[in-house]
């Protein structure tokens, strides 16, 4: 058929099909050009915004786990932990906007279903926190530092009066001098009362309390150093005159001044 078809024929027939299939093409084309201008934009105002948002939240998230270790030091002054405090806030502020931001954006079935197992963990662990940061604020509200270098230090007082009261004993017996006792404000004790600041109460109460029993104590100690021949033994212990000493060294070292 095409073999007697005249030749004007043919040429309008090739040209006829090279015009479909490059209309086919620019169809293609098009649609696919369309489509790749959807998905762009979705990435764009979608996609690069909602992973910006996650890993603020996890920047922030871990930036709060952070301070909160820190905090676990006791051996931080009142301005380093007020620092971390504010971090807290600060990351979580942060954190927040960020949550706020992604819950904005549109979700798939699966993205919404996995965000919203994300937010109930997240709520727990703000839950944990809270309650470890109430804790902790506690422990700073007692305004005493590190409650075991608080122990250790008073640990020390104890045996240092103990050993002074031992120290003098020796010197009633032997008559062999030793230096030092006389004055309440040198020994580490006097030193330490004299230096802490603290805003606790109780703890202001106690050192009040114990202020003028521990002077008494040392001012004994400088009055027998000074009468020293006064003394005498006694069914075979050695009895001190003119000091409530051995009160003194009690009410110094006892339990009471400290909850």
């Amino acid at each position: 058929m095409l073999k007697n078809a005249k030749l004007a024929t043919k040429m309008f027939l090739s040209f006829g099909i090279l015009a479909v299939i490059a209309l086919s093409l620019g169809l293609t084309g098009f649609f696919g050009l369309t489509q790749n201008d959807k998905s762009i934009t979705e990435i764009g105002s979608t996609r690069l915004p909602a992973l910006k948002h996650l890993l603020g939240i996890k920047l922030h998230s871990n930036e709060v786990r952070t301070s909160l270790g820190i905090l676990l030091d006791l051996e931080l002054d009142k301005a380093q932990r007020k620092e971390q405090y504010d971090h807290i806030l600060i990351a979580r502020e942060k954190y927040l906007a960020a949550w706020k931001e992604y819950s904005e954006l549109p979700q798939g079935k699966e993205e919404t279903e996995a965000w919203q197992q994300f937010i109930l963990s997240l709520e727990d662990a703000k839950k944990d926190n809270n309650a470890y940061l109430k804790i902790i604020k506690k422990i700073d509200a007692l305004d005493i530092g590190n409650p075991m270098d608080l122990y250790k230090d008073l640990e020390r007082f104890r045996g240092d009066h103990y050993k002074l009261a031992t120290s003098l004993l020796n010197m009633l017996i032997s008559g062999k001098v030793f230096e030092g006792g006389e004055d309440h404000t040198m020994c580490n004790m006097g030193k330490w009362m004299a230096t802490l600041e603290t805003s606790n109460p109780a703890l202001q109460q106690r050192l009040q309390d114990i202020y003028s029993v521990h002077q008494e104590f040392h001012e004994s100690v400088k009055h027998l150093k000074k009468n020293r021949c006064q003394w005498q033994f006694g069914g075979g212990s050695v009895r001190l005159h003119h000091s409530g000493l051995h009160q003194y060294g009690k009410d110094v070292t006892k339990d009471r001044w400290v909850d």
